[in-house]
């Protein structure tokens, strides 16, 4: 998820107008939102016992497991003919998510409801419920997505569920993240075999084709972004009360 920040960055530089790029975990790993405190919505002292690392988002949303998935990124100009504003560029990538889907063989749809805001006394789960413009079928997520925006430029990436690992979220939360398991569905389940992330992946790079056509690869760029990862969270109240005026858009 570094690299996914760095090439947010080298949009906002300049450096080019898009990119895309999809990757798999070598470990579980669980990411928090911008917004979020690690330690106030996860064990954290259970995650370290288990091995279950943690990463801090460049983007907003709520809590994942990263495990059996594929985990798809884009970022991107605005100004830019392929994507236009903030909602034209959200409809773009899931119209990309629903066609690599349905290239799978499922019944894929675009969500209609409202976003969903991660507030103190609210599920801090991203799987939790479905957004507006995230991917469902049968009505259950199948794809969580977050965002920012930032200089007229954007970053979206998120999890293509392959396997049912993320419902292991619910053992690392503090409170919340129960409605999981009945309001998400991963890819492997719904269609009764094992789908692999290589699958997938070869699927998602046709959909690329169809939907944006020509975008530069982010392999193509990521050698030359050199950018370590930021998973310390803010601890002190002044600390929190900056990380929220700064946190980027949803």
């Amino acid at each position: 998820m570094a690299i996914d920040e760095a090439l947010f960055r080298s949009v906002q530089e300049g450096r080019f107008e898009a990119a895309v790029r999809a990757y798999s975990w070598r470990a579980p790993t669980i990411s928090v939102g911008y917004g979020q405190v690690m330690h106030e919505i996860l064990n954290v002292e259970k995650c370290t016992a288990l091995g279950i690392e943690i990463v801090r988002r460049p983007t907003g949303g709520g809590a994942v497991l990263h495990d059996e998935e594929l985990t798809y990124s884009v970022a991107g100009s605005l100004k830019s003919s392929l994507f236009g504003g903030v909602r034209e560029s959200q409809l773009k990538i899931a119209l990309l998510l629903k066609r690599t889907l349905e290239l799978l063989g499922l019944s894929a749809e675009i969500a209609a409801g409202p976003g969903r805001t991660v507030t103190a006394g609210g599920d801090s789960a991203c799987f939790a419920a479905p957004s507006k413009c995230e991917i469902t079928v049968d009505g259950k997520k199948i794809v969580g997505s977050a965002a920012a925006v930032r200089q007229g430029c954007f970053l979206q990436h998120g999890s293509i569920l392959l396997g049912d690992s993320h419902l292991r979220l619910v053992e690392f939360l503090k409170e919340g993240g129960s409605s999981i398991r009945e309001r998400s569905a991963s890819a492997s389940s719904l269609l009764g075999r094992k789908v692999s992330s290589e699958e997938v992946l070869s699927l998602f790079k046709a959909a690329c084709s169809e939907i944006l056509g020509q975008v530069l690869p982010a392999k193509d760029v990521a050698s030359e972004l050199a950018l370590k990862a930021t998973i310390r969270q803010p601890e002190t109240s002044a600390e929190r009360k900056l990380a929220k005026e700064d946190s980027p858009e949803p």
